[in-house]
């Protein structure tokens, strides 16, 4: 299956953790990532039945060219009160740590770009109504499998990078991003599976990212590093 636009969103260069260099695919034009995939668009919507989307789920760019995970999907159910997110996947390393970390956009169509770029949520969040928040974590199992699930009520963000609220669950752009923390340390796994910084070095922290993303958790001696991501597009 052909590669969809990937979200420059963690594109820019060492910037990006939910982001870095985006490499241009032959059957689709290059975006910044801070979460990138292709999304196939609404599967339903109703003014008084919950909205729902998919998206495929594709490795991240700052791992190489980017290529669809097979048999993985990103699927988002929405309703005036909020959305709840899936991200169903495999080939992820076994015995690793992972986060699932979610995007925001409120007002996508204040974007440059469609999907909204990594430069427009990271320095532009006023504008486009970003936020940035952890979704889910677990030590992912030998088969490389794994489901992460979030619900995220509209209001306040908690633990959001920025100052943004969830308003807008039936329009928003969402993207989501998945980060490898290395292998399970003793001792550190929770901040592993619940913070950006768990078990991370320095060096693997995007220097793009807000001080509250790099205060985030406990460090350790983990190279981490976003390994796959997907688009949800309503």
């Amino acid at each position: 299956m052909n590669a969809h636009p990937i979200l420059k969103w963690l594109a820019l260069p060492a910037v990006i953790l939910l982001l870095t260099a985006c490499a241009d695919q032959p059957t689709a034009p290059a975006t910044d990532t801070l979460l990138m995939a292709g999304a196939e668009g609404p599967m339903s919507a109703s003014a008084n039945a919950a909205q729902h989307t998919q998206a495929d789920v594709f490795t991240h760019p700052s791992q190489g060219p980017s290529v669809q995970v097979s048999d993985a999907v990103a699927t988002l159910v929405s309703h005036d009160n909020g959305a709840r997110v899936t991200f169903q996947t495999r080939d992820l390393a076994p015995g690793h740590a992972h986060t699932l970390w979610w995007v925001v956009i409120n007002a996508p169509e204040n974007c440059a770009a469609s999907p909204c770029t990594a430069g427009e949520v990271l320095f532009n969040d006023e504008v486009v109504e970003a936020n940035v928040a952890y979704g889910d974590g677990s030590v992912v199992g030998g088969s490389g499998k794994a489901t992460f699930a979030a619900h995220f009520s509209t209001g306040p963000v908690p633990g959001g990078w920025f100052a943004s609220e969830f308003t807008n669950p039936r329009g928003a752009e969402i993207h989501l991003i998945m980060m490898d923390h290395g292998p399970a340390i003793p001792g550190l796994v929770s901040s592993q599976i619940s913070t950006l910084r768990g078990g991370c070095t320095d060096e693997s922290v995007p220097a793009a990212f807000p001080p509250v993303a790099h205060a985030d958790g406990v460090p350790g001696p983990n190279p981490c590093r976003l390994v796959q991501m997907a688009i949800l597009e309503q």
